[in-house]
């Protein structure tokens, strides 16, 4: 996945959400994910032996950082919603064309 296809992923999340987000890719090729509670980094590592999905986590007023690996978008995304978005009741997030695409 590339750098603009993340960036466009965590912008609609951060939409869907009712976040008050700053979504910024980094010179890295990473995306950062800024409200007043945490500040969150996701990359795509697709190297040879293992690719996985890596999220980054430094939480307002705490030190130290969380980091976590991940298979599968999905499950980093659920994660990054608990941490985000913490008062949303649960939710499944479906990946579909829009209606639009004659794709």
């Amino acid at each position: 996945m590339s750098p603009d296809e993340i960036e466009v992923l965590l912008s609609g999340c951060a939409r869907v959400w009712d976040l008050n987000a700053q979504v910024e890719r980094q010179c890295d090729g990473s995306v950062r994910v800024l409200t007043e509670q945490a500040s969150a980094i996701v990359a795509w590592s697709n190297a040879a032996d293992r690719s996985c999905w890596w999220l980054t986590i430094e939480r307002a007023g705490s030190e130290g950082v969380d980091r976590s690996a991940y298979q599968s978008v999905l499950p980093m995304l659920r994660d990054l919603r608990a941490l985000l978005a913490p008062d949303l009741p649960p939710a499944r997030l479906i990946i579909a064309p829009s209606p639009d695409n004659d794709t």
